[in-house]
């Protein structure tokens, strides 16, 4: 499941730079942790789960969430989130 997470982040859009609005967000997300073979090091991306779904890691440009993504999230995720997985 690791790695399946870690290709649909790497491999979803890049946000748009330019200021955007994002009324429906709730400040509901996910904080992923992925560590590489060996333990060296850790990486964070946090996924938030309403509004414009944006994907944001500590010195990483901004990326948007993909269906892809969400649908894969769903299968860990409580039954109680399941309505954040549905676009």
């Amino acid at each position: 499941m690791a790695v399946a997470l870690a290709n649909d982040i790497q491999h979803a859009p890049y946000l748009s730079s330019r200021a955007t609005s994002c009324p429906a967000d709730d400040g509901s997300g996910v904080r992923l942790y992925f560590s590489y073979a060996g333990g060296h090091a850790t990486e964070q991306a946090n996924v938030n789960l309403a509004g414009c779904r944006a994907i944001t890691a500590p010195g990483r440009s901004s990326r948007s969430a993909t269906q892809r993504l969400l649908n894969e999230l769903a299968l860990a995720a409580p039954s109680e989130w399941r309505q954040y997985f549905v676009q």
